[in-house]
């Protein structure tokens, strides 16, 4: 059920760090969870638990390693980290499975990353495009 969507989004949280508790190395709960927190908009509790998935080597198994790293790269953008999320971004374009419109979407992230770096250095405040 969590799944499929019929579960509250509390409850499926709950669970989630259920499982994370009782898998403390399994990648895929702390994906879950993290993709839940981003889906919710926050940025910088899902940051870890989608880094974490990462580090523990979620498999690519139905493009979850892919996307776990399109998350955490927004998720970065989100949260003003623009270097981390061109990291990400980089790690997502160059990811064996990335497709080449993917490859130009990530392409297009970096530069508006490194935009941004640059407005911010020469104008305090927000950019035109950060978030």
């Amino acid at each position: 059920p969590l799944l499929l969507g019929r579960t509250p989004r509390a409850v499926a949280l709950l669970d989630l760090d259920q499982l994370v508790q009782k898998a403390p190395k399994a990648p895929l709960p702390r994906y879950l969870l993290g993709r839940q927190l981003y889906t919710l908009g926050d940025w910088d509790r899902a940051l870890p638990w989608l880094m974490q998935a990462r580090d523990l080597g979620l498999t690519d198994s139905g493009g979850l390693a892919q996307e776990n790293l399109r998350l955490l790269a927004r998720a970065e953008w989100e949260a003003g980290h623009l270097g981390a999320s061109a990291t990400a971004w980089a790690a997502f374009r160059d990811h064996p499975g990335a497709t080449p419109g993917e490859k130009l979407t990530a392409e297009d992230w970096i530069a508006r990353c490194r935009f941004d770096a640059s407005w911010r250095t020469a104008h305090p405040g927000p950019s035109p495009t950060s978030p």
